[in-house]
């Protein structure tokens, strides 16, 4: 299921509450309804289909430097087409991994790392990640500098 499929059950008034929510996570239905010019009873039930359905989730955003994690990677795995899906399901288990997806590269797994140091990544990669079955070799683009990081591409 892709973007299309969810922004295609969305109308006007979904994607113009979801816009106040990106805008400001803590605004409260009465808010929402207030600005939208509608029922804040209007703005729960909303919420709650949006929620219900997994349209969106609301979550909080953490800077992983204020938690101590400096390193930031990006990571391409090029795993036998066979253990694919498994081995892209493995790497979501772990904790250091933020996203994890098969592509149609030859890197087919790829992954996002969140880790201490880069020698923590490197330990992770070479204790948790090598056994895995089906990978052949891999690369790692470590974030030097972010320029945008953004969620509101959606609505």
């Amino acid at each position: 299921m892709g973007a299309e499929h969810l922004v295609s059950k969305l109308d006007d008034l979904d994607r113009a509450i979801i816009r106040l929510l990106q805008a400001d996570g803590r605004r409260s239905n009465r808010d929402i309804g207030r600005l939208l010019d509608v029922a804040e009873g209007t703005i729960r039930a909303r919420l709650k289909k949006l929620h219900e359905h997994h349209e969106f989730e609301i979550v909080v955003l953490k800077n992983p430097s204020a938690f101590g994690l400096d390193c930031f990677a990006h990571l391409q795995f090029h795993v036998t087409p066979k253990y694919a899906v498994e081995f892209a399901d493995e790497l979501a288990a772990f904790r250091e991994v933020v996203f994890s997806s098969v592509m149609a590269s030859r890197y087919n797994v790829y992954g996002v790392a969140i880790t201490k140091s880069r020698d923590a990544l490197d330990k992770f990669l070479e204790t948790k990640v090598a056994p895995l079955d089906g990978l052949l070799d891999y690369r790692v683009l470590e974030n030097v500098e972010a320029f945008r990081f953004d969620y509101h591409w959606m609505v």
